[in-house]
């Protein structure tokens, strides 16, 4: 069916951007470093993380620019956004670091808002 074709192209288009690079030039922006923490503007059509096809992302990045204590890239990542939602993103250089952090994530204790840009109309009721 069309539907069907339609969530395939989609599925292959995402695959294709999330294999695009992702340069520390190009995609890192950072908003905040300490010994503790980066904290990075990601924009939207970039992955947080690589995921299980190792795909380009920003944490790669960010370990590949800042490191961490442990050494182990997967041990930076506080939170993550999807590919297409750009916004802050969390990454911790420490153990402490990241163990507080996830516990904060945890506990609801950060704040989160969104925005969403529309095209078109929407119809009020």
């Amino acid at each position: 069916t069309v539907l069907q074709y339609e969530r395939q192209m989609r599925k292959i288009q995402a695959a294709d951007r999330a294999g695009a690079p992702v340069t520390a030039d190009e995609h890192l922006r950072v908003i905040h470093d300490d010994e503790h923490i980066v904290v990075a503007d990601k924009p939207s059509g970039v992955l947080c993380v690589p995921g299980v096809n190792n795909n380009p992302s920003l944490l790669t990045v960010v370990y590949g620019t800042y490191g961490c204590e442990s050494n182990v890239r997967d041990s930076m990542i506080v939170h993550r956004l999807d590919m297409d939602t750009s916004g802050l993103v969390v990454f911790a250089k420490t153990n402490v670091a990241l163990k507080a952090m996830h516990e904060v994530f945890r506990e609801r204790q950060v704040s989160k808002s969104y925005e969403a840009l529309l095209c078109g109309h929407l119809p009020f009721d």
